[in-house]
């Protein structure tokens, strides 16, 4: 199951979801992937969807500006 990765910095994200066996592609400028501030604004599969081992993940970051939480 793909957990909710928004607002969440490059090496968490990346680590979640390689624990559950899936792949990360990244996106952003390579500034907001490695920076501190930078967070995951959108992710190309929904959080809570099941799906299969190795299925590719695509994380988009920006700075934290850019995040909007959901509640």
């Amino acid at each position: 199951v793909v957990p909710d990765l928004t607002g969440q910095n490059a090496t968490v994200a990346n680590a979640k979801l390689i624990g559950l066996g899936l792949n990360v592609r990244l996106r952003g400028s390579s500034a907001s992937m490695s920076g501190t501030g930078s967070s995951v604004t959108a992710q190309s599969v929904a959080a809570g969807t099941l799906v299969a081992r190795g299925t590719v993940i695509t994380l988009t970051f920006g700075d934290e500006a850019d995040y909007i939480p959901n509640d």
